[in-house]
């Protein structure tokens, strides 16, 4: 599951997921999606300046930029054949080699069928292969067909009486007329379903074919396919501008949850948390219940405070909302009794959702100490728009990942070409396209993929590696679609921590134990 070096060299900002599902998607031909990871890449470089996007005088800049790959207005009209025109130009094509009504399809397959498998008539000279014993040996007898048994199960060829329901089935079908039809109604519809299976696989084959000339024509005439449409270069740069800055503008914190029937938020949890602790609260064992959650509630929120102006990036979006990495899974469920009831212990809890862009949370406690959520998106029926929007606002949010900071810092990929637009010319010895330096290999796009966050607090000096966010993306085999999108966040050290405190207080116990029985034997005269 390692992340493709295609996706990751400088397409950065809001067209990083779209690498993830574009390229393969029927609706974004490759060129077009080449092109708009190219100019997102131009707008990147002003957006992270801190440039506004919607200044006029920075769009010049940016369409200036952009006009130095692409004519910003192409002179040749675009080819704009609708679905519908294009279908009617397929039904044209098809029905010249395809021309037979189901009605035509079934009288010929009935004639050949009835041809096909005809009974057996008395006195005729026939050769019957029929089965018997355990073993299932097959057996055949050669003469003329007689007659049929008194109970019409078995026939007599030859003076030999053989049952029916041991005849194989090619044989079968001359004596046994229920059998027979059974076979003749298969055979029909199998006949009308090949028909109408090469027709279907035509039809695709004309429309692919219609489909990628209308691609070619508009492409090579340098428009773009960009928000199901053929749009010019700067109409493109224009939309992405203002859906970027859009993004930036967005505000992160969404509303809590309250409870089960609620749909949780499309981002995970938005909402900055506090430095995890050793000692969770301090909350006297003995305050009523609804004063102590109050209590932890008003703690955990001055904790986000905190937090969110003490760190950044993934280190600032620690635990679930108001609940923070180390927590108490007591005090979790007193704040998020949906989701964990008091008294439990068990290690994961979690909670489904019938709609909203969550289908699942899980919670992972270790120790009874909260320390990992998982985020399951639903996909299934969902519009690639909408999960690469969701990955697009996590990447906004969390800001470059792992991969993106390590080929930023290498100065071979940093500064490498932009991938071919149209055909490569591989290298047959080495596998590298000549003309822009990347292998085949990197530029396919894998099934499973991984993006990653890794954060970087500081401690008494020191770059601490506190909490971890990993993007998990899963495509169908044809790459079509999403089958799975979650975002996992953990905090790194807590698992070690706690084990160490409990391998530690273990040791204790044992030494202490140890002192003990010495002592007593010691006391022995």
């Amino acid at each position: 599951m390692t992340l493709n070096r295609c996706q990751r060299l400088g397409f950065s900002i809001a067209f990083l997921f779209i690498l993830s599902i574009g390229l393969y998607s029927a609706q974004t031909p490759p060129i077009s999606s080449m092109r708009i990871q190219i100019v997102s890449k131009i707008i990147s470089n002003y957006k992270e300046a801190g440039e506004n996007l919607n200044d006029s005088d920075v769009q010049k800049t940016i369409l200036k930029e952009v006009n130095n790959k692409y004519r910003l207005e192409p002179e040749a009209k675009k080819n704009s054949k609708t679905t519908q025109e294009i279908g009617k130009m397929v039904r044209e094509k098809v029905t010249v080699k395809f021309p037979d009504s189901y009605e035509d399809l079934k009288k010929k397959a009935d004639a050949e069928a009835e041809k096909s498998f005809q009974m057996a008539k008395i006195l005729d000279y026939v050769t019957v292969r029929y089965t018997r014993g355990e073993g299932g040996k097959t057996f055949e007898v050669e003469g003329y067909f007689f007659s049929y048994g008194s109970t019409g199960h078995s026939i007599n060829v030859g003076g030999n009486t053989i049952a029916i329901f041991d005849i194989i089935p090619d044989d079968r079908v001359k004596f046994d007329e229920v059998y027979r039809n059974q076979k003749k109604d298969s055979f029909v519809q199998n006949k009308i379903r090949d028909y109408y299976t090469r027709k279907n696989a035509y039809s695709v084959s004309v429309y692919n074919e219609i489909r990628d000339a209308i691609i070619k024509e508009n492409e090579d005439n340098g428009f773009i396919f960009y928000s199901n449409d053929w749009r010019t270069p700067k109409e493109v740069t224009l939309q992405l501008c203002k859906d970027i800055q859009q993004n930036i503008e967005v505000a992160v914190n969404v509303p809590k949850t309250k409870g089960p029937t609620t749909t949780p938020t499309t981002t995970p949890a938005t909402t900055p948390t506090t430095t995890p602790t050793t000692t969770p609260t301090t909350i006297p064992d003995n305050t009523p219940l609804a004063k102590k959650k109050e209590l932890l509630k008003k703690k955990a929120e001055e904790k986000q405070i905190e937090i969110s102006t003490k760190y950044a990036g993934i280190d600032a979006d620690q635990g679930y909302e108001i609940a923070y990495w180390d927590m108490t899974k007591e005090d979790f469920a007193l704040l998020y009794p949906q989701f964990a009831k008091s008294g439990s212990t068990a290690d994961v809890e979690s909670v489904s959702y019938d709609k909203g862009p969550v289908q699942k949370l899980e919670f992972h406690f270790f120790n009874n100490r909260f320390y990992k959520v998982v985020y399951s998106f639903r996909t299934a029926g969902i519009p690639r728009e909408a999960l690469i929007s969701v990955g697009r606002k996590i990447r906004e949010k969390y800001g470059m990942t792992d991969e993106e900071k390590a080929d930023a810092a290498d100065p071979a990929k940093a500064n490498r070409k932009d991938p071919c637009e149209g055909e490569h010319s591989y290298n047959k010895d080495t596998g590298i396209c000549d003309k822009c330096g990347w292998t085949q290999a990197e530029l396919d796009i894998p099934v499973e993929q991984t993006y990653s966050w890794t954060g970087d607090a500081i401690k008494n000096g020191e770059k601490t590696e506190k909490t971890k966010g990993v993007l998990y993306i899963k495509l169908n085999p044809e790459k079509t679609a999403y089958v799975d999108f979650s975002l996992i966040k953990e905090e790194l050290n807590l698992k070690t921590r706690i084990q160490e405190e409990l391998d530690r207080k273990k040791k204790l116990e044992e030494e202490d134990k140890k002192k003990k029985i010495l002592e007593e034997y010691n006391k022995f005269k």
